[in-house]
């Protein structure tokens, strides 16, 4: 699960989240719409992520190839710090999970942030 303050990645190494996703259901049995946004921020180094579902999970250990849900895009915080952004809209509930990896010669810290809301 995701902790508080930043993280440290070693060279070439890869780190793992979940996060459950239930949307809401309302009193004649309909479900709302779950919005969420993952950002990632580098404090040293290079670090990125994927987003992925269970299915996508099982053929990442199975070494299938696949294509991510989704994928931290370059934009900027509204402080204008440079960040990687995704973002998600959910109907039915899953188990999302965000790979982070650091492809470089050197380890990597970063932030990483979730915020999760009713659309």
């Amino acid at each position: 699960m995701l902790g508080s303050g930043s993280a440290t990645i070693a060279a070439h190494a890869q780190q793992w989240y979940r996060f459950p996703v239930q949307p809401p259901v309302y009193g004649d049995n309909s479900r709302g719409t779950l919005k969420m946004d993952v950002t990632l921020t580098n404090l040293s180094g290079k670090a990125s992520f994927q987003v992925l579902t269970s299915d996508l999970v099982n053929q990442w250990k199975n070494d299938i190839q696949y294509s991510p849900l989704g994928a931290g895009s370059e934009d900027r915080s509204p402080q204008g710090q440079p960040i990687l952004f995704w973002h998600g809209s959910f109907n039915v509930p899953l188990m999302i999970y965000v790979l982070v990896s650091n492809n470089t010669d050197q380890p990597a810290t970063y932030t990483l942030g979730m915020r999760i809301s009713n659309g």
